[in-house]
C-alpha cells in the first residue's frame, strides 16, 4: 500500500514536471511566433491618430530601412528603423493597403540577394516578411490571398505568388521577357512585360499586360503600345500607368478597369508622368525624371477636353498623394537632400504652404535614398 502511494506520488511529480516543461516549450513557441509577427519599434495610439503620409528610406548594403511618418503640417511623428537592406526600388513602385505597407527586400546592392516581401503593419509598426521562390526582386503586388514577387534574370522573368496564410509558392516563368510593373486586386494579379529577344514570334520592346488569377493561370492578355511602364496610381476600381519618355515624342496615359478589363489611353504633352490623382474634373499629373536631374512639374488636364495646364517645379514630384484640398508631394533634388512639400490647390492652381528636408541618416560607408510613400488610413 505504501509503495503503491509513493509510485502515485512520483507519477504525479513527474506528471507535473513534464506539465511544466511542455507549458514552457509552449510559451516559448508563442513568444516566438509573436516576436516573428509583431517585430519593430511600437507607436503611441496618440501618435499613429497624426500620421497622414509615411516616406520609406534604405540602404544599399548596411541593415537599415526607415519609415518616417508625418502629419498634415508636415511635423514628424514617426522615425522607426526596420532591419532590412535595399527594400523597394527607385523606378518602381512599393504598394500598401489600408492596413499594412509592402516593400520587395532587394538585398545587397551587388548581390541583390533578397527573397523577401517586408509587411509593416501601418497601426503600430509591427512586421512580418513572406519569401518568395527567386531571389533580387523587382516589383511585387498583393491581395488577402497572396503576395506576388516578380525577378527578372538572364532573359527570364519569374512570378512567384506565396500564399500569406500557408507559405505556400507557386512560381512561372515568362520566357524572354522583362517584367517592369506589377499590381494586384483580390482575384487577379496583373502584370505589363515587354519581350525582350528578337524571334519569329516577338519583337523587342512588344508589351502585354498579362492578367493571371491567384493561382498564377493566365486570364487573359493585352497588347500596349510602347513600354516601360514603371509608377502605378490607383483611384477606386481603376489604375493609371504613363509611358516613359521615348525617341517617338508620343505621350500617354492607360486607365485599366480592374473589373472589366477595360483599357483606354489617354493622349498627354507632358512626359515622364509618374504619379496620377484626381481633382474635380481634372487629372492632377506629377512628372519626373527617374534619374537625376528630376526636372518636370504638376499638370492639371481636364478630363472632358484633355486640357492640360502645366506647373513647372525645378525637381519635379516624384510622389505626390492629395489629401482633402492639398498635395503631399515629394521633391528628389540632383544636388540635396529630397524634401517634402505641402501644396495647396485652388482650381487649377497651387500654392507651396510648406516644405520640409527630408531627415536623411548618415549611415557610414553608406547611402540612403527614397523608395516609398504610402497614405495611412484614418
Amino acid at each position: 500500500m505504501i509503495k503503491t502511494r509513493k509510485n502515485i506520488v512520483i507519477l504525479a511529480f513527474s506528471l507535473v514536471i513534464i506539465s511544466g516543461l511542455f507549458l514552457f516549450w509552449k510559451l516559448q513557441k508563442k513568444d516566438k511566433i509573436s516576436n516573428q509577427n509583431s517585430n519593430g519599434a511600437k507607436i503611441t495610439q496618440e501618435q499613429r491618430n497624426k500620421l497622414v503620409f509615411g516616406v520609406v528610406k534604405t540602404t544599399n548594403f548596411t541593415k537599415k530601412t526607415t519609415i518616417l511618418g508625418y502629419d498634415k503640417d508636415l511635423n514628424l511623428i514617426a522615425d522607426v528603423d526596420f532591419p532590412f537592406k535595399n527594400v523597394g526600388h527607385f523606378a518602381n513602385h512599393t504598394t500598401f493597403n489600408k492596413e499594412s505597407y509592402f516593400g520587395q527586400v532587394i538585398g545587397h546592392e551587388y548581390n541583390h540577394e533578397g527573397k523577401e516581401i517586408l509587411e509593416v503593419n501601418l497601426k503600430d509598426f509591427s512586421y512580418k516578411t513572406y519569401e518568395v521562390e527567386r531571389a533580387g526582386l523587382y516589383t511585387i503586388a498583393e491581395n488577402k490571398k497572396n503576395v506576388f514577387g516578380t525577378t527578372n534574370s538572364n532573359g527570364v522573368s519569374y512570378i512567384t505568388a506565396t500564399s500569406k496564410d500557408e507559405g505556400k509558392k507557386k512560381t512561372i516563368e515568362l520566357k524572354a521577357e522583362y517584367i517592369s510593373a506589377s499590381f494586384a486586386n483580390e482575384k487577379h494579379l496583373f502584370v505589363i512585360s515587354s519581350k525582350d529577344d528578337l524571334t519569329k514570334e516577338s519583337k523587342i520592346g512588344e508589351t502585354f499586360l498579362y492578367i493571371y488569377n491567384n493561382e498564377l493561370e493566365l486570364v487573359k492578355k493585352i497588347e500596349l503600345e510602347q513600354y516601360e511602364y514603371f509608377r502605378i496610381s490607383k483611384i477606386e476600381n481603376k489604375y493609371y500607368f504613363a509611358n516613359s519618355e521615348n525617341s517617338e515624342n508620343k505621350n500617354f496615359m492607360y486607365v485599366f478597369d480592374e473589373n472589366t478589363f477595360d483599357l483606354k489611353k489617354i493622349d498627354l504633352q507632358t512626359k515622364n508622368v509618374v504619379d496620377v490623382t484626381i481633382s474635380g474634373e481634372y487629372y492632377i499629373l506629377g512628372s519626373a525624371n527617374s534619374e537625376s536631374p528630376h526636372k518636370g512639374g504638376i499638370t492639371f488636364k481636364n478630363i472632358k477636353t484633355g486640357e492640360e495646364i502645366f506647373h513647372k517645379l525645378e525637381p519635379g514630384a516624384d510622389r505626390m498623394f492629395k489629401v482633402d484640398n492639398y498635395l503631399y508631394v515629394l521633391h528628389e533634388y540632383e544636388n540635396k537632400n529630397p524634401t517634402i512639400a505641402k501644396y495647396e490647390i485652388n482650381g487649377t492652381e497651387i500654392k507651396k504652404i510648406k516644405e520640409v528636408p527630408l531627415k536623411i541618416d548618415d549611415v557610414p560607408n553608406d547611402n540612403q535614398f527614397v523608395t516609398g510613400m504610402f497614405l495611412f488610413d484614418k
